[in-house]
């Protein structure tokens, strides 16, 4: 028996039909929820913000990774190798399945330095610097990056995508002179970077939060009796004016935490799945571990849509109806929705307004 077909009968039939079970499973489930995501914030104008252009960048790149699955279920179930007569296929779901990973990355570093730029700069600094021009140029270059991370060493044969047969997946061959290692480099490389970026950013963010906290917790204890109730009089009077003043920030605090909190989750979790995926491919590790941390890694596309229908203060409030098609539950509603659910209504003054022969 050739290397090849041994490597190919490392697992029994069994394990390898219930694991493309799993990821038809998945590649389903990610791409309603994904779509969802991006339904959701088209049709609710309260989430319209700077983090879910990110956020919504990021199913963006989990939809395009979900077309590279069924190919990799291809290579995977097909008992001789890959079964078609070109590698085009494979070729391009490697290319995509690695892109979706970089953006995805990319991303939420993007998110965690949004989250503490937010926190930490006056409004009119913070629209300065997330413009809707600058906020597409961020979410361009995720692309930009991600596709030259990719495409450059294919480009200079550094690396070649397509049918792995030690692995049975389409994923990244060694190119001419053996050099794929070199592209591992670079790609770890940037991925490391971001992640410690992100990481950075949602520590500081913490340590804000204990820090302010602590000095509210010092602050009550030094006050007077006499001054808290005072002040507890003048909050009562002042309550209309101190409303509408909340009303013109650029921020509720409470939703904002759990908002981060919610991201910082999200990007754990993910941190945590995709973790294993990369290590068995710099390590070269056997067929068995690859395949497993690569069906753990596909589940990052399907669990940011959950952990915001569950989780998102302003997602759990519009998704479930989304996905339920109650449109009309939505509150502020997008000016793409009320055109939609009132097509009638718009035609009929329409026709109201025309003069009568």
């Amino acid at each position: 028996m050739s290397k090849q077909n041994e490597t190919l009968a490392l697992m029994p039939s069994h394990a390898v039909t219930a694991i493309a079970c799993v990821w038809a499973f998945m590649t389903a489930l990610a791409f309603v929820g994904n779509l969802l995501v991006i339904l959701s914030v088209l049709l609710a104008k309260k989430l319209r913000t700077v983090t879910n252009a990110f956020v919504v960048n990021l199913s963006v790149a989990d939809l395009w990774s979900c077309l590279s699955y069924p190919w990799m279920i291809v290579a995977q179930v097909s008992p001789g190798g890959w079964p078609l007569a070109s590698e085009v296929p494979c070729t391009v779901a490697a290319l995509q399945f690695d892109t979706s990973l970089c953006v995805r990355v990319f991303t939420l570093a993007a998110v965690a330095v949004n989250r503490l730029v937010l926190t930490t700069v006056c409004r009119a600094t913070y629209r300065r610097l997330y413009s809707p021009r600058k906020v597409i140029g961020m979410i361009a270059t995720t692309w930009v990056v991600s596709c030259t991370i990719v495409f450059l060493p294919y480009v200079l044969e550094i690396s070649e995508p397509g049918y792995y047969p030690e692995d049975k997946i389409c994923s990244t061959k060694d190119g001419f002179h053996g050099r794929k290692f070199t592209y591992e480099i670079i790609e770890s490389s940037c991925l490391v970077l971001s992640l410690t970026i992100a990481v950075i950013s949602y520590a500081v963010l913490y340590a804000r939060s204990v820090l302010q906290k602590r000095d509210q917790a010092l602050r009550v204890d030094n006050q007077p009796h006499d001054e808290v109730v005072v002040t507890e009089r003048r909050m009562f009077f002042l309550e209309i004016s101190i409303r509408d003043a909340t009303r013109q920030k650029i921020t509720n605090p409470d939703q904002e935490q759990a908002t981060t909190k919610i991201l910082l989750i999200a990007f754990c979790i993910m941190l945590l799945l995709v973790l294993p995926f990369l290590i068995a491919l710099v390590a070269s590790a056997d067929h068995k571990f690859v395949v497993y941390s690569m069906t753990i890694a596909i589940l990052t596309s399907c669990v940011n849509p959950i952990i915001y229908a569950f989780g998102h203060p302003h997602f759990k409030a519009v998704l479930p109806k989304v996905a339920r098609c109650r449109y009309s539950e939505i509150l502020k509603p997008s000016y793409f929705l009320q055109a939609m659910l009132q097509p009638s209504s718009i035609a009929l003054n329409k026709e109201s307004s025309e003069p009568l022969a």
